[in-house]
Parts: structure tokens; C-alpha cells; sequence
């Protein structure tokens, strides 16, 4: 799946050191991406001053038959910026280009009322009812990846200074094996802004939601395909949000945070 040779790449560029060869070898292939296609493996390992098999080894660790897998799945990530990528469709890209003073005035018009919506929206009650489950689960875990690891991070840091400690693991990989040992005692937070994660990390969901913790999906997409699969949906809105979805799931991680604060900071 390309995602998870994206995830892979970045994963490992984000945990090694350039002199680490792995390291060095993926940072000249995304120098030399418009040259890829022409390039031999043996002119590939030339540029990176190792051996042909190294190449080789490499295209096998990150999950590629050979090198020619490889180069292919590298090609693709160089070529994923697209519309979808950014949340922005083909006339506020438009706009971007010729007129971006009026697609910031617009993109900020957008997230204010987006953030307004979310006020609205919220289920405070439900909410609560999620902070008082967190509080008293022993065993909390979260689950999530690209900008939605921000916000996990973020709530587990948040917690953290209340005495309520929460594992995030880091890489998919990570998440899968705490996957595999969640117990029936264990809350199991799957943090997915679009619910992009459901279909992209499909086998590390199925783990998650047939296991017998119980599961929560925070997103701000009601929407989202397989939602069914959890116990509990919390939704910070009533609509997926295009363009605005991060600033909405910003907003509610700092809310679930301070509100935590608020309920349970005289209870340790």
C-alpha cells in the first residue's frame, strides 16, 4: 500500500542520521526524483557511493520486490501532491495562483466559521462522559498518524500534567503490535481528522476494533466510511469540514485537554 511506503520512508528519515547509509540513500533519491526513471540501479548506487546490492537490501526493507517496486512507489510519493492532498479543490487552487490575497481572506473566512460550527456542534455532555471513561481506564492508548499524531501527542502531553499517562506510539508499525494486546481493560483512541486512517491502515484498524478494549473514533467527519466499527464516534462537528478540518480538530484536542483539567485536577 502506498501509504504505508510513505509512512515507512518518513518514519525512518524522521528516526536516523544522514550519515546512517539507508538515510543517505532515500535523501539522493528525492534529489535525483525527475531523473529516476532513467536511472539504473548500478547508476542509482554510484550516486550514493554503495554497492548495487545495497540498493537491493534497501528496496526489500521497505517492503518492495526489487528495485524497479521501488522506484515506482518513490515515484508516486514525489507526484502525491495533488488538490487532495492540500484539502483545496481546483478553484481555490485557482485563486491560490493568481489571486492569493483573496484566497487568504477567503481560507481565513472559512476556518472562523468552520470554528464556529464546531462550538455549536460539539456534544459537551458526550464529551464528558469520554474524559471520565479516560480517567478511570488504566490502560489508554491512542492510535493515529500524519497531522493527527499532532493532536495526539498534544492530548497525551496535556494529560499528562494531571498524573494520567497515555501510550502514543510513534510508528504504525509500533501501533500495530500495541494493537495486538489491547485487553478488555484497555480504551483503545483511534484519531482520524478525515477518516482517511480507516481505509489506509485498514489491517491496523480491524486489529483495533475487534479487539475487546473499547474503541473510540475522534474526528471531525461524521461521515467517515467503517465508523460503525466502534463503540463510541466522538465527532467535533456535524459536517466534514474540506478545508477547515485541522483548525477544528486542533480546537477540540485543546478542549478535551483543559476540560480534562477542569473535571479531574483535585482528584490526585
Amino acid at each position: 500500500m502506498q501509504t504505508d511506503f510513505t509512512t515507512s520512508i518518513l518514519d525512518y528519515l524522521n528516526s536516523t542520521k544522514k550519515s546512517d547509509t539507508y538515510h543517505n540513500i532515500l535523501w539522493i533519491t528525492m534529489q535525483n526524483i525527475d531523473k529516476l526513471d532513467k536511472l539504473t540501479i548500478n547508476q542509482l548506487a554510484d550516486l550514493c557511493y554503495v554497492s548495487a546490492p545495497t540498493i537491493t537490501r534497501l528496496s526489500h526493507f521497505f517492503g518492495c520486490h526489487n528495485f524497479s517496486e521501488f522506484k515506482q512507489n518513490i515515484k508516486e510519493l514525489g507526484n502525491s501532491i495533488e488538490f487532495s492532498h492540500f484539502h483545496i479543490n481546483k478553484t481555490n487552487y485557482k485563486l491560490l495562483s493568481t489571486t492569493p490575497k483573496q484566497y487568504l481572506e477567503n481560507y481565513t473566512s472559512s476556518i472562523t466559521n468552520a470554528l464556529i460550527d464546531a462550538s455549536n456542534d460539539m456534544d459537551l455532555k458526550q464529551i464528558d462522559q469520554f474524559l471520565h471513561r479516560l480517567y478511570q481506564t488504566e490502560n489508554v492508548y491512542f492510535f493515529s498518524y500524519s497531522t493527527s499524531y499532532h493532536n495526539a501527542s498534544l492530548l497525551q502531553t496535556d494529560l499528562m500534567t494531571n498524573h494520567k499517562v497515555c501510550i502514543c506510539p510513534h510508528t504504525i508499525e509500533q501501533q500495530k503490535q500495541a494493537a495486538k494486546e489491547l485487553t478488555e481493560n484497555d480504551l483503545a483512541i483511534v484519531i482520524s481528522c478525515y477518516g482517511n486512517m480507516l481505509n489506509r491502515f485498514e489491517n491496523l484498524i480491524n486489529e483495533i476494533t475487534r479487539s475487546n478494549a473499547y474503541t473510540v473514533l475522534i474526528t471531525q467527519n461524521p461521515t467517515t466510511i467503517n465508523s460503525a466499527l466502534f463503540d463510541e464516534i466522538l465527532s467535533f462537528a456535524k459536517s466534514n469540514h474540506i478545508e477547515a478540518g485541522p483548525y477544528i480538530m486542533n480546537y477540540g484536542f485543546e478542549y478535551l485537554g483543559r476540560r480534562y483539567h477542569t473535571l479531574f485536577k483535585h482528584n490526585d
